[in-house]
């Protein structure tokens, strides 16, 4: 079965819009999906912006790369599991302190990721920071 662009765009308003509102800018892959001129057209009509990335350009997905996760999953919880069927085989659901046990130690994984990154960001930043000099009366 395949799914139309308007299919998309309703799933669109009614699984991201409907829990996050509409968004200001995407930045997103070239893919065929977000390349096409309707995405483009319904994007503004919604009054989003359209970023596409350029090849390996790793500024475009750096949040990801610094929490080795995608966003959803660390804003979630869990692996993004959408209707069209992108979920993985054998993948368990878990309830009660199983489930607030795994958010705990994901958040501590991500705190953990994070640090890291900032700190690899800071060590690029402090080879090229001068040492301010002040003089009387500056």
């Amino acid at each position: 079965y395949h799914h139309s662009a308007e299919d998309y765009a309703k799933l669109y308003i009614q699984e991201v819009v409907r829990l996050h509102r509409v968004p200001v800018s995407i930045i997103s892959d070239r893919g065929a999906q977000f390349t096409a001129q309707f995405w483009k057209s319904f994007q503004k009509g919604l009054g989003s912006k359209v970023n596409l990335s350029t090849a390996f350009h790793p500024q475009t997905d750096v949040y990801h790369s610094s929490i080795q996760m995608a966003p959803y999953e660390a804003f979630y919880g869990r692996r993004c599991r959408s209707p069209i069927g992108w979920f993985e085989v054998g993948e368990v659901g878990l309830i009660g302190p199983d489930l607030v046990h795994q958010a705990v130690e994901k958040v501590k994984v991500i705190q953990e990721r994070l640090k890291m990154a900032q700190s690899r960001q800071k060590s690029y930043t402090d080879v090229r920071r001068r040492a301010l000099e002040f003089e009387v009366d500056d």
